[in-house]
């Protein structure tokens, strides 16, 4: 008798343990009618995706004493041709697992840098598309993504929390480095902000200060970035944003500049605009034009989005 109940308590741990544990499936479709600045003539223009489409899977489990389990694993794809989007890594977007509870969260494996979120959120356009701002919020030297890396957010504690990244070089190749990244962001009401710094695998530094308002009508932002290159040159960049939402139509424009030395490489308009046919369905267009591009300054898209 002693031994079934024993089972049976075994069983029921068992079967708690996995009521407790979930896994999503989720992704985005992303196709339009494009041409980016700096193509060689008009003519390639076709369809292309404006955000990156995805396949992603992400998963948790509850340990008990608020401590959780968690992995996510995001492919990503070119919806026109079906082709990975990077030949070389099946799992482009992240690849990680990890812990976390009241100490923060803490992931292994493939994972976005840590100032990569303070540059992200200084581009209205979400680093898609033909508006977008990668090159002024990067400043040249800012990877968006870390391999071998161990990651850290903190919780939030009056509105404060911290990031940080470290990535083994994993490799004897001359010159190759630990690369570590950090982020500091600050949240409360209508004021975010966040100062971020890094240091690369090829010795490259970065650098930048992001702050945004919510007026309610309007959500204004803006970014100064610094890095210094391979060459020892310095880059400096400027991002300004702001998205107006009007119902199921949101509203965007931007201004960003980056100079290389004392030379200026971008100086970039970006217009868009996106109407939401439902929540997880939209259509949208956008245009830019960087006048520092030596050929094609100006660039278009319309698409569709569908997210799940």
């Amino acid at each position: 008798m002693k031994k079934t109940l024993i089972a049976l308590a075994a069983v029921a741990a068992t079967s708690a343990a996995f009521a407790q544990s979930s896994v999503t499936v989720y992704g985005k479709v992303d196709i339009g009618i494009s041409n980016a600045i700096g193509g060689a003539t008009k003519a390639e223009t076709g369809l292309n995706e404006a955000a990156g489409s995805r396949l992603g899977f992400r998963g948790t489990e509850d340990l008990g004493g608020g401590l959780k389990a968690n992995f996510i694993l995001e492919h990503r794809f070119q919806p026109d041709s079906g082709a990975q989007t990077n030949a070389a890594v099946f799992w482009q977007g992240r690849s990680i697992v990890g812990l976390s509870g009241g100490f923060g969260k803490v992931d292994f494996g493939r994972d976005y840098s840590a100032a990569f979120w303070t540059a992200l959120g200084a581009d209205v356009f979400g680093y898609d598309g033909v508006a977008n701002n990668a090159a002024s919020t990067n400043a040249g030297t800012n990877p968006t993504r870390l391999a071998n890396v161990i990651s850290y957010s903190s919780p939030t504690m009056g509105g404060f929390m911290a990031q940080g990244s470290y990535a083994f070089k994993e490799t004897a190749a001359a010159g190759v480095k630990n690369a570590t990244s950090v982020r500091l962001a600050y949240a409360a009401g209508p004021l975010s902000a966040s100062v971020a710094a890094s240091k690369n695998h090829n010795n490259t530094d970065y650098s930048a200060f992001g702050a945004a308002y919510d007026f309610g009508m309007a959500k204004a932002n803006l970014l100064i970035s610094k890095g210094e290159n391979v060459a020892g040159a310095d880059i400096d960049g400027m991002t300004l944003g702001l998205v107006v939402p009007m119902g199921a139509v949101t509203l965007k424009a931007s201004y960003a500049t980056l100079e290389v030395g004392n030379v200026k490489t971008v100086s970039q308009l970006g217009l868009g605009a996106r109407y939401a046919l439902s929540k997880r369905t939209d259509v949208y267009t956008s245009y830019a034009r960087n006048s520092k591009a030596t050929v094609d300054k100006t660039g278009f898209e319309i698409g569709l989005q569908h997210n799940f």
